[in-house]
């Protein structure tokens, strides 16, 4: 792995959408390996553990229609607050606007896009909703990349560990590195 820039660690403005945009790729990529285990024949016994345990709150298939519900209706909130990001702090829409548009486009409550983009990021700088989910869609087209799950694990576990460098250099380390694991 080499040495580790110091400063990398450091939390900043690039932390925010760094640890978002594994957190979006990161509930997509559960979903679909607890996907696969409704149909995997030998199961691990860590695997078994939790089909065992999902049979407690109605069995695997309805367990993971409720992890998909869940999934697609935040990723539709993150894209909202991505368009709104957009729109709004370029001036392009104004906010009622804005909110009208999305709850015609996706038939989500005007009341719900407004408190999923504000407080939501209240605080935080615009862009941020954009940069978040740029770095989420940057993991996943270099993670896909690596067929084989153990070496998606190794991958994961090192792109957790490097903290916050820029962006570019992030995407560098994380493209070098998955070319090992090819």
């Amino acid at each position: 792995m080499g040495e580790l820039n110091p400063l990398y660690l450091i939390p900043g403005l690039l932390s925010g959408p760094i640890t978002e945009g594994l957190s979006f790729n990161r509930e997509r990529e559960f979903l679909e390996a607890v996907r696969r285990l409704e149909t995997k024949k030998r199961l691990t016994k860590a695997e078994s553990d939790y089909v065992g345990m999902m049979k407690k709150y109605g069995g695997l298939e309805l367990m993971n229609l409720e992890v998909e519900f869940a999934v697609r209706k935040w990723r539709l909130i993150r894209f909202l607050r991505v368009v709104g990001d957009v729109r709004l702090n370029t001036g392009n829409q104004g906010l009622l606007e804005f909110l009208d548009w999305a709850h015609e486009y996706t038939g989500v409550q005007r009341s719900n896009v407004y408190f999923q983009l504000f407080p939501a990021h209240e605080g935080i700088f615009p862009g941020y909703a954009t940069a978040y989910a740029v770095v989420g869609q940057e993991i996943m087209s270099i993670e896909k990349k690596i067929k084989d799950d153990k070496k998606r694990v190794k991958f994961s576990t090192y792109l957790c560990s490097i903290g916050y460098p820029p962006r570019s250099a992030y995407r560098k380390m994380l493209s070098s590195y998955a070319k090992k694991m090819r």
